[in-house]
């Protein structure tokens, strides 16, 4: 009797047992927490704290890695790197793309302004933060609602039922943002790293930024963005929270303008996208 009960726990934990899912960054574990939720673990690769571009995994994540069900990849550098190492290491993975369907951004090193199309399309240099539109969010959440159905269909309903919310709080959060910034419309912010090309595309703004592709303005460049800064009455500058660089401190002090610290990366995409559209809000308003 006793044997015949612990089998029977047994095959429940199995039955019951939590699928591992990898994500490359944080924004992309609140999509897979949320749709997800009660079924999957999520593995995050690069931490919050890290950067994307320099960071490598721990041998305990690699570890982890080997269990895991699938991987969530979404574009960025990170994954340049280390994605095909991860496919070689868990071979049993299964690897999705949920950025496919997502019209991607690009960078222009000449005019430093992520709204001009022009130059951009001749740079060609990807802007891969789309974790700062709730259109590329909304996309990747579908992505990861069908990828979960289709590694674990035996809990399609719950993935269904988790993601139609997931899409509900995406939409109500752009509504949210979308009224919030509306006053704004074609306002002008500057940044050190630029992270928010997609938030400035999506509730039209206007992305000023200082550092390319990791490198700070040669000298015709930083005076075009002076005086780009100056013509948009720009009193903050941001920077990325953590960082100290120079440069924005630099340019901060001749624009007259103070550094404000902004969070790029983090596990709560609700919580991000507002604080980012409060910093923004905040500076058009002279920062006070």
């Amino acid at each position: 009797m006793l044997r015949t009960l612990c089998l029977a726990a047994f095959f429940a934990a199995i039955a019951h047992a939590k699928i591992i899912v990898a994500v490359s960054i944080a924004p992309q574990a609140w999509l897979v927490d949320n749709i997800g939720a009660g079924a999957v673990e999520t593995l995050v690769m690069s931490p919050p704290n890290a950067s994307a571009h320099t960071y490598e995994p721990k041998p305990m994540q690699m570890a982890k890695l080997t269990k895991a069900a699938a991987y969530m990849a979404c574009g960025v550098e990170f994954e340049k790197a280390w994605l095909k190492r991860f496919e070689r290491n868990a071979p049993n993975m299964r690897v999705f793309y949920t950025d496919a369907k997502i019209k991607k951004l690009t960078l222009s090193p000449s005019s430093r302004d992520a709204n001009d199309n022009q130059t951009n399309r001749r740079s060609g240099a990807i802007d891969s933060h789309i974790w700062f539109s709730a259109d590329a969010t909304r996309l990747q959440a579908q992505a990861i609602i069908d990828a979960l159905i289709e590694v674990d269909p035996a809990n399609a309903a719950l993935y269904s039922k988790n993601g139609n919310d997931t899409l509900n709080k995406i939409d109500a959060l752009h509504s949210e943002l979308e009224s919030k910034l509306k006053p704004y419309k074609d306002r002008a912010f500057l940044i050190h790293h630029p992270a928010l090309g997609y938030f400035a595309n999506e509730y039209g703004l206007r992305q000023l930024f200082i550092e390319f592709d990791g490198k700070e303005p040669k000298p015709a460049e930083l005076a075009a963005l002076i005086k780009s800064a100056k013509d948009a009455n720009i009193s903050v500058v941001f920077a990325e929270r953590g960082a100290s660089p120079k440069v924005a401190s630099s340019l901060a002090a001749t624009l007259g303008a103070k550094v404000t610290p902004i969070t790029i990366v983090s596990d709560d995409w609700e919580t991000l996208m507002r604080d980012a559209a409060s910093a923004l809000i905040k500076a058009f308003n002279g920062g006070d």
